[in-house]
């Protein structure tokens, strides 16, 4: 039976970092490919694009990937990582709850599919719940613990910059906790990589 989280488990034992979400993507395609799996990368299922395609007897698994970084340099098992500093985490919310919205429609009351939307980030402004109550991407947080669902959109205050590509409102069918788990911990790093799954 398909268990992403113990795949995510065996990954982060080989790969405890990413060079970039390709990277991410390509490394758990092959892990999973170790594991005699059938997948694929880039597939377009009823034209919607998925990252990762899967089969699993007679179901389909759908995962669609995120990686966002703070900037970090560290050398691992020989090798020299230099990440980037992406910043506008408001943006990189909306797209991963864009990823939950894309599979709803092909996973939910499908019983021959499931779906996940993987959110993998060192940046604590991630899963930590902001100080500001009141942010124009407030309905897009994803600090551990809180529930997203229904209609989410941007406040008002929001800039045509923050919201260029992103003008349209978020409406998800379903209800989902969030809740982080550990990826990976570096012991010269005040925090490492974590994890956000949702479940479609």
């Amino acid at each position: 039976m398909f268990n992403i989280e113990y795949i995510l488990e065996t990954l982060s034992r080989k790969r405890p970092l990413f060079r970039s979400e390709k990277d991410f993507q390509e490394s758990l395609l092959q892990i999973m490919r170790s594991m005699d799996m059938k997948c694929e990368a880039n597939s377009i299922i009823n034209g919607t694009k998925v990252d990762l395609w899967i089969e699993d007897g007679d179901k389909e698994i759908l995962i669609q990937l995120k990686h966002k970084t703070k900037k970090l340099s560290v050398h691992i098992d020989g090798s020299q990582f230099d990440l980037k500093n992406h910043g506008a985490q408001d943006q990189g919310r909306y797209d991963f709850l864009k990823d939950v919205k894309s599979l709803e429609p092909l996973c939910i009351d499908k019983n021959h599919r499931t779906g996940f939307s993987i959110l993998l980030t060192n940046d604590h402004r991630y899963w930590e719940k902001p100080i500001k109550h009141d942010s124009v991407d407030k309905d897009f947080q994803l600090y551990d613990g809180r529930k997203v669902a229904g209609i989410l959109q941007w406040k008002e205050e929001a800039s045509n910059g923050t919201k260029s590509g992103r003008e349209n409102e978020i409406e998800l069918k379903g209800t989902y906790e969030l809740r982080w788990k550990n990826y990976s911990k570096f012991p010269t790093q005040d925090s490492g990589f974590r994890y956000l799954r949702i479940d479609v």
